[in-house]
């Protein structure tokens, strides 16, 4: 199976690709020295914002960046 090569968003089911996308983001910023600081409802409501879409990649990206720490 090809992985995917977009950013997490509906295509079949709303939640399809949020775990594997949110997991990803931390383990990129966990192997870079970095966190995410940021509550669970907080993370949860921002990616079933992205996987519906009304969140877009730039929108993400600015959240990510208000929310990334040095650890």
């Amino acid at each position: 199976m090809m992985p995917r090569r977009h950013a997490p968003r509906a295509s079949g089911s709303v939640l399809e690709d949020r775990p594997e996308a949110f997991l990803a983001v931390g383990l990129f910023l966990s192997s870079n020295g970095h966190r995410l600081v940021c509550s669970q409802a907080d993370a949860t409501l921002t990616m079933l914002a992205v996987a519906s879409g009304s969140m877009d990649e730039t929108g993400f990206a600015e959240w990510l960046r208000a929310r990334v720490k040095k650890r």
